[in-house]
């Protein structure tokens, strides 16, 4: 396949839905090799997204990485082309509802799936080490590093960033009692009983069975939430670090890109003394940033 019309198609069909997830529009990437050819994994990701198998979205994920990111080979727009579609799509796949949970759910170990947060983290620190080879690379034209930079990459870290500093998890509520009421309730003498009872352990498709209700519960409102508070110091620092090589001495871009990301001044402030060790070449970010 050497054009991308149709996984556009698949793209634009599919991914209208979640429009409303999305703090700004981002583009879809552009090859500047039209020979470049899409890998099978970059269109399973996008049969899922249009088909709405988020969870198998999430899994297909974890079944292809990134090449290795080495920009100094016959490869390197192939190797560019792989990993702008692939955060793309990342970018735009929604987050798993308490609905997935429920349709789903088949074991305790299932409900602590936290692979869409993982793989929108994994996205930015993959955005961000590209971002920072092609910045360095020597075979890449300045123009060229220019719009894979600046109109793909830095919009889909951007707006992944947003994404999980604004993830809020549906809370599955149970009221335990009345289940713990209804399964007392039952009589196995009679027919209804038996049929009751039966409803209660297997489900009938649309109920899910007592013990996966109250895992439910567990996974979302517990595990997943626990998830997005672990410290994301490492992400920060790579944030950071990926925005000063991008802008050296440029404190107005940087402000701009975290402010679209999600961050207040407040936030800012402190993600940049967090994350940032002060010298001479940062003290611009304390000067012009910080009113120290």
């Amino acid at each position: 396949m050497k054009k991308h019309s149709s996984l556009l198609y698949l793209i634009v069909i599919g991914l209208g839905i979640m429009a409303c997830q999305a703090q700004m529009q981002i583009s879809e990437p552009q090859s500047l090799d039209s020979s470049t050819s899409l890998p099978e994994h970059i269109t399973t990701l996008a049969k899922h997204l249009k088909e709405g198998n988020v969870r198998e979205f999430y899994r297909e994920t974890q079944f292809a990485s990134t090449p290795s990111p080495s920009l100094e080979t016959e490869n390197i727009h192939e190797h560019i082309n792989f990993c702008l579609w692939r955060t793309y799509l990342i970018a735009q796949a929604p987050f798993f509802t308490k609905k997935t949970f429920l349709d789903n759910a088949l074991s305790s170990d299932s409900l602590r799936d936290t692979q869409d947060l993982e793989a929108k983290r994994n996205g930015i620190m993959q955005s961000i080490r590209y971002m920072v080879l092609i910045n360095d690379s020597k075979h890449i034209k300045n123009s060229d590093k220019k719009r894979y930079i600046q109109e793909y990459l830095l919009p889909y870290c951007s707006l992944m960033i947003y994404q999980l500093k604004n993830f809020k998890e549906e809370k599955e509520v149970v009221d335990k009692e009345k289940l713990q009421k209804e399964w007392d309730s039952i009589d196995l003498n009679t027919p209804e009983g038996v049929e009751k009872m039966m409803l209660l352990i297997n489900g009938d498709g649309n109920i899910p069975r007592y013990d996966i209700k109250l895992r439910n519960e567990k996974a979302v409102n517990t595990f997943r939430p626990a998830t997005t508070r672990r410290p994301t110091s490492s992400t920060n620092q790579m944030i950071m670090y990926g925005l000063l090589k991008i802008y050296p001495d440029k404190y107005p871009p940087i402000e701009k890109f975290l402010l679209d990301s999600g961050f207040n001044k407040q936030e800012i402030r402190d993600l940049i003394n967090q994350a940032v060790r002060r010298s001479p070449k940062t003290e611009f970010l304390y000067q012009e940033g910080l009113d120290y």
